[in-house]
């Protein structure tokens, strides 16, 4: 299964757990970011997960928010 995963920075921490736990599973995960867990707004990365979806039928996307 492909999957996009994106966050904010209270959600980093469960992202990248997700990530590895996916990933061990034999999924394909995207990560939209952000890349490190200062603190940013949900919905830029929001917005880039939803148009990812939107745009590629079949694939799935996770949001991690505080």
């Amino acid at each position: 299964m492909k999957l996009v995963i994106a966050s904010d920075h209270a959600g980093f921490d469960l992202k990248g757990s997700l990530i590895a736990h996916l990933r061990s599973k034999g999924h394909e995960v995207e990560d939209l970011g952000p890349a490190e867990k200062a603190r940013c707004d949900y919905p830029d990365f929001a917005a880039s997960l939803s148009n990812r979806v939107v745009a590629e039928p079949g694939l799935l996307g996770i949001l991690c928010c505080g």
